[in-house]
């Protein structure tokens, strides 16, 4: 099963750059990918900077985790986000059949 990302820019253009970093922080979800299948990244301008929002669904197409990070800096602030959302998914109770 794959995974897939939606990514959605909100107040910033959509570059290729930013769609490369998060294509690349995705890998960090891959070893999960039988548990979900889809997410989708927020990033958004604000005046302290970005804040980046990681939805994180499940197989049942049901939403499971929401993680947040900010930062001065987008490159920084995308990579974390998926950081922090792998370590939350590392200790989250997945329920297999």
């Amino acid at each position: 099963m794959g995974l897939g990302m939606d990514v959605a820019c909100i107040g910033i253009e959509k570059t290729p750059e930013i769609e490369s970093a998060a294509a690349l922080a995705l890998l960090k979800l891959l070893r999960f990918a039988n548990d979900i299948t889809r997410c989708i990244l927020t990033v958004t301008t604000t005046d302290a900077g970005y804040l980046t929002q990681l939805e994180i669904f499940s197989t049942r197409r049901a939403m499971i985790l929401t993680e947040h990070y900010r930062s001065p800096k987008l490159l920084n602030c995308i990579d974390r986000v998926f950081t922090e959302t792998q370590t939350r998914l590392s200790a989250f109770p997945f329920h297999r059949a």
